[in-house]
């Protein structure tokens, strides 16, 4: 179960493991060029996450902004593109 005012990192990945997937990738991306490609890129690390958490996820308690939006501020701030 998942917070529904501002769910945490973990509470998402409990739910959907494959969000660490994502992490992971951005964890190794972080120290590179071109973030915002990465990013925002065709395939980019916010294709994948967006999948998997917000109105396009496949389970039902992570179809929401506050889920997106945590997920986003998180692999976001992880990759170094937002503060």
């Amino acid at each position: 179960m998942i917070a529904p005012e501002s769910p945490t990192w973990d509470e998402l990945v409990k739910v959907e493991p494959r969000l660490a997937n994502v992490e992971s990738q951005v964890k190794l991306w972080r120290r590179k060029r071109h973030k915002l490609g990465a990013w925002y890129g065709a395939g980019g690390f916010k294709e994948q996450f967006s999948r998997l958490v917000g109105w396009l996820a496949e389970k039902k308690e992570l179809r929401t902004m506050k889920a997106y939006d945590a997920a986003y501020v998180h692999l976001g701030r992880l990759l170094g593109i937002m503060r």
